[in-house]
């Protein structure tokens, strides 16, 4: 199984507390990763405050866009790929982000994963799109995706929907991968649906190994609807983390992490059909051999990579710690399955 880390490009006063990720944070997050024998980064998108960070925080938290931070990573790396876990293609003008991703996977040789999604919070695409009558989120999502994948992979792209019209962009330099994968993000059934209409990945957050194993059958399902193979599919869940010698230490971490008011204040979006109350169910916690068993439940319910492991975590020495943990205990045996 590929195995990747979440770093706190726009995760300061979510995730984590507030102040926590500056660039060099960041660089230095990357770079152990990579030393470690993590396969790929996480980076998330946002825009600005949320209602209930700013509540909490007396200074507006630092969200540093993912693409540029990317551009900076994979100057000092040279294999972790670099996956958006998400981007919210709904703030995005298609044609620009195109144009980024291309170069983006020039520069770092072919290491670009694409996640793309609706978000999570509604008031920062309302502070967006303040107008009259703005455009429907989803609807909006879904023609971006494909007018995307249109640019990424076509010589002369062309594309006539309700939301976005182009005509023979020709998008060069090309990416160095063809196609640039492309995963829908979030836990809703539209996405479920997206997933298997347009992608070539799923990339849920913060689900129990009965709840993948579900929603793996509904894409089967809809792709079958549509007479689509899924070989080589990619089903990367992101889950939180938190790995300690004994179990009660693991559990205390978590329970006083940032990470566990980031979660309940998606009770309302992302994750209002999870029981997230139930933490263990929903995330790894406990000794290494504990974290190791219920990914092999989660590898055997279908899920075929962890791209965003989010570690608990309220410094950054404790999450460098957490991250050399979990590399020299767990990783080796997860990477067999």
């Amino acid at each position: 199984m590929r195995v990747g880390v979440v770093i706190p490009n726009c995760m300061e006063g979510l995730i984590f507390p507030y102040p926590f990720a500056d660039q060099n944070t960041m660089i230095q997050m990357a770079v152990a990763a990579e030393d470690m024998g993590f396969d790929s980064l996480s980076m998330n998108d946002h825009f600005t405050t949320q209602h209930y960070v700013a509540r909490m925080w007396p200074a507006p938290p630092r969200y540093y866009e993912p693409l540029m931070m990317y551009s900076y990573i994979a100057a000092v790396t040279k294999r972790v790929q670099l996956e958006t876990g998400i981007l919210v293609l709904p703030m995005r003008d298609p044609i620009v982000l195109a144009k980024q991703v291309s170069t983006l996977d020039v520069l770092s040789g072919g290491r670009v994963l694409l996640g793309l999604g609706l978000g999570a919070y509604r008031e920062e695409f309302e502070a967006a799109n303040a107008g009259p009558n703005p455009p429907p989120r989803k609807a909006l999502l879904e023609e971006r995706m494909q007018a995307l994948r249109e640019l990424l992979t076509k010589p002369k792209a062309s594309f006539e929907g309700r939301y976005v019209h182009f005509k023979d962009i020709e998008m060069y330099p090309r990416p160095i991968q063809n196609p640039v994968p492309m995963y829908s993000g979030g836990n809703s059934r539209a996405g479920l649906e997206r997933a298997a209409r347009f992608c070539d990945g799923w990339l849920p957050a913060i689900l129990t190994s009965t709840e993948v194993r579900e929603m793996i059958a509904q894409i089967e399902g809809h792709a079958a609807k549509i007479g689509r193979d899924l070989t080589g599919f990619d089903f990367a869940v992101q889950q939180g983390i938190s790995i300690a010698r004994t179990q009660a230490e693991a559990r205390e971490r978590f329970l006083s992490s940032q990470l566990w008011e980031h979660l309940k204040s998606l009770k309302g979006s992302t994750l209002k059909e999870q029981r997230i109350e139930d933490i263990e169910a929903h995330s790894f916690i406990g000794t290494p051999e504990d974290v190791l068993s219920r990914i092999r439940e989660y590898r055997a319910a279908g899920a075929t990579s962890l791209p965003g492991l989010i570690f608990a975590v309220n410094t950054p020495k404790d999450a460098l710690e957490s991250m050399e943990l979990f590399a020299t205990t767990v990783l080796p045996e997860v990477k067999k399955l």
